[in-house]
């Protein structure tokens, strides 16, 4: 029960965090530089936001595992390797075909 209550803790704060991310937009609070030739305000910025949400997804695996009953001990996770590689597969050939065929080419 106690690592339930981290991972709810911690999705709650990956929810937070995402909201003060919005809040920020919405409000302006970026002003950009003249000099600045990127898109990105501040890669340091990007980079502990990206940092930040990858750690707390992180901590939500790591409360699953250490839990006695963990979803990590099904059988599916045997099979996961392959499945993934499969889903990857079909991925790289749907965007090839539609960077062919469909609207990725109409860029």
């Amino acid at each position: 029960m106690k690592w339930s209550i981290y991972q709810l803790l911690t999705f709650s704060l990956i929810v937070l965090f995402m909201w003060f991310l919005e809040y920020i937009n919405q409000k302006g609070t970026n002003p950009t530089s003249s000099g600045e030739w990127t898109a990105v305000n501040s890669t340091y910025m990007t980079f502990l936001t990206v940092a930040l949400v990858i750690t707390l997804f992180y901590l939500i695996f790591l409360f699953e595992a250490k839990k006695d009953n963990s979803l990590l001990d099904r059988s599916l996770w045997k099979v996961m390797p392959t499945i993934c590689i499969v889903a990857g597969i079909v991925s790289v050939i749907l965007f090839l075909i539609g960077g062919t065929f469909g609207p990725i080419m109409e860029w």
